[in-house]
């Protein structure tokens, strides 16, 4: 990645820059598709909301079931930052010739110059400008497009954003982040608050809007040192795009793999862009036509068998899945969703207090009796702070194999752990704790020498198989177990704001929470020292140097040194990053903060035509975003 002096940004903005949309029609010829039988895929889905233009990806949340998001990522393209099927941010190379990234030593605030490729066009042959991507930024951050009951997150993060979007009228107010540059370049600027992440490109993961389909004829954009702006009148087309007619529901001018042909009761047909140069990793679809219906979901499965779609995914757990197992012609896959239940520990009072007794809890823990009980097919365990999606693990599946500790079932090692905490005796707190006393029943738990009981209190919501097992098998430890029940909302109170209470009014060390990942995976406010006494670490775990919460030894480092390195990694460096989150997965292992018991009760599965080929889905990646790699093997 190059580098380049703030200076010279600014020499190049100092060039007054307009675009004017009369000057775009210019086309290159294009070569007339080969004729063949057209092959249709018909996709079932439970409802469509109809609204398909603008809004575009939002890494925070998964768009694996969300049904207009997906019709939106098969209409819509070219974005400068994407991801793949593991959740990896990467430069979209097909659409980003070059980049350049400029660092504001003074302000903090970090500049992306971007020059897009020259053959990249709109679906009725307008060549696609950098003036689209800028106008895409201007609109969607507008106070006309919020006006519009649009909630769109786009530019949030750039410099500028706050004082542009709350002007009663956007147009003619200068976008203080955003600049236009020449024909295919732009530059968009990071506020230093969300600067210097390594998953900061998720700010800037951007998409051209159609400049000369949604403005007034030679309308034009503005650039200069102080920002972009779009002259008066700019915007004016906007409400006409919102109605129901409009473009946003009939975007006829697109730059995605599909286009748009018509939208009625429910089911939408679109058919290939044969002007789409490819996604990041330069496929074309070859389908050419596909239909979207809305069907029931309790017939999901049955309209496969009779040939009426070809696709259904998001479904739930296997019990559809029964019924197509034996089926010659039906295919079927799946994917865990990144979410878990954990059981969380209190890490700043009580005997929860020491990562050894927080191990030997995990050693208490029966995964496979949880995946048994939950009926869990895939049987891989979590042991640490990551999905099965994310691209780290995938990368690092034997490494974890190989070091990680896996906290196997085991009432010796659970013992062997506890034997070297300070809970070593009877009530006396002389007489050496002897496990071969600790049964069922018995009433014999382990002591500190001041005569103070192991004991630990769950605070659960709901039935949960693992609070009964672990209120049993502890007494064969010595840990007096027991649990109350709360309001989810109570659980979260407790949890979170635990640190708020008086200390008298503590009584709660471990917590049952559902924990997903997201795209943008950052264990630095969760971890680090830094927020203690605040929601964030809400476990109010510090591992810092001064104070850590294991014996650091020889090259280790703390989860203040890991959180902190892992989150200034320069966005790109996969290779850093995935060393310095194998170290950081280690300690947290060691440290042990919560236990991963068990994924979502449900596994995600597809069922297909046994035709189709090519289909594969994670959290992170649906099959809209798959259809370039998905085909008819006849």
């Amino acid at each position: 990645m190059k580098k380049m002096s703030v200076l010279a940004l600014i020499i190049t903005c100092l060039f007054l820059f307009s675009a004017c949309n009369q000057d775009d029609q210019n086309t290159d010829t294009k070569p007339i598709p080969t004729k063949k039988d057209e092959q249709t895929l018909v996709v079932g889905v439970s409802e469509i909301g109809g609204f398909f233009g603008g809004e575009f990806r939002d890494f925070y949340s998964s768009t694996v079931n969300k049904e207009d998001a997906m019709i939106r990522e098969l209409i819509n393209g070219y974005e400068t930052y994407t991801i793949d099927k593991n959740g990896k941010i990467v430069l979209n190379e097909t659409v980003v010739k070059n980049v350049v990234t400029t660092l504001n030593n003074v302000t903090g605030d970090k500049t992306y110059q971007f020059e897009i490729h020259s053959d990249l066009y709109w679906s009725n042959e307008v060549k696609i400008t950098a003036k689209d991507y800028v106008f895409s930024i201007l609109m969607q951050a507008s106070s006309e497009w919020r006006d519009l009951q649009s909630v769109s997150k786009i530019g949030q993060w750039l410099v500028g954003y706050t004082e542009y979007r709350k002007e009663s009228v956007s147009e003619e107010v200068k976008f203080k982040g955003l600049h236009l540059l020449d024909t295919l370049i732009f530059s968009v600027t990071i506020d230093s608050k969300y600067a210097s992440q390594f998953y900061e490109t998720q700010y800037i993961s951007l998409r051209p809007m159609p400049f000369h389909r949604l403005t007034p004829l030679n309308t034009n954009i503005y650039s200069d040192l102080d920002g972009s702006w779009i002259e008066e009148g700019g915007f004016s087309l906007l409400k006409d795009a919102k109605s129901p007619s409009g473009y946003v529901n009939i975007p006829d001018v697109t730059c995605g793999p599909y286009l748009f042909v018509s939208y009625l009761n429910q089911k939408l047909v679109l058919k290939i862009n044969r002007l789409f140069k490819g996604n990041f990793e330069g496929k074309k679809p070859v389908i050419d036509n596909i239909i979207i219906k809305r069907v029931k979901q309790q017939e999901y499965v049955n309209l496969v068998v009779s040939g009426e779609i070809d696709l259904v995914t998001g479904i739930e757990g296997d019990y559809q899945i029964q019924k197509v197992k034996d089926e010659p012609n039906i295919s079927f896959n799946s994917h865990f969703p990144d979410k878990y239940v954990i059981m969380a520990f209190m890490a700043d009072f009580g005997p929860t207090k020491n990562y050894l007794v927080r191990q030997a809890i995990a050693y208490l823990v029966d995964k496979e009796m949880l995946m048994d009980y939950y009926g869990v097919i895939n049987r891989e365990k979590v042991h640490s702070d990551y999905g099965v999606n994310q691209w780290m693990y995938v990368e690092s599946k034997e490494w974890i194999d190989s070091y990680m500790n896996p906290y196997d079932y085991s009432i010796n090692s659970s013992n062997g752990v506890l034997d070297k905490t300070e809970w070593i005796y009877e009530i006396d707190g002389v007489t050496l704790f002897d496990s071969s006393k600790a049964i069922i029943d018995s009433g014999y738990y382990r002591h500190n020498e001041s005569g103070e009981v192991l004991e630990i209190i769950q605070l659960v919501t709901g039935s949960n198989p693992n609070v009964n097992h672990l209120n049993n098998v502890s007494q064969f430890v010595g840990i007096k177990s027991s649990h109350s029940y709360g309001q989810p909302s109570s659980v979260w109170q407790h949890y979170n704001y635990s640190y708020d209470l008086d200390p008298k009014d503590r009584k709660y060390h471990i917590f049952y929470l559902p924990n997903e990942f997201t795209i943008a995976y950052n264990p630095y406010p969760k971890w680090h020292s830094d927020f203690l006494g605040t929601w964030y670490n809400a476990s109010q775990l510090e591992d810092s140097i001064i104070n850590p919460a294991a014996p650091v030894f020889g090259d280790e480092k703390t989860l203040d040194e890991l959180t902190k390195m892992i989150n200034e990694v320069t966005p790109g460096d996969h290779e850093t990053y995935l060393s310095l989150w194998r170290e950081y997965q280690l300690r947290f292992n060691e440290l042990s903060p919560y236990v991963t018991l068990f994924s979502t009760q449900f596994q995600y599965f597809n069922v297909f035509d046994s035709k189709i080929k090519g289909l594969e889905t994670t959290s992170y990646w649906n099959w809209a975003q798959s259809i370039c790699d998905i085909y008819f093997d006849e």
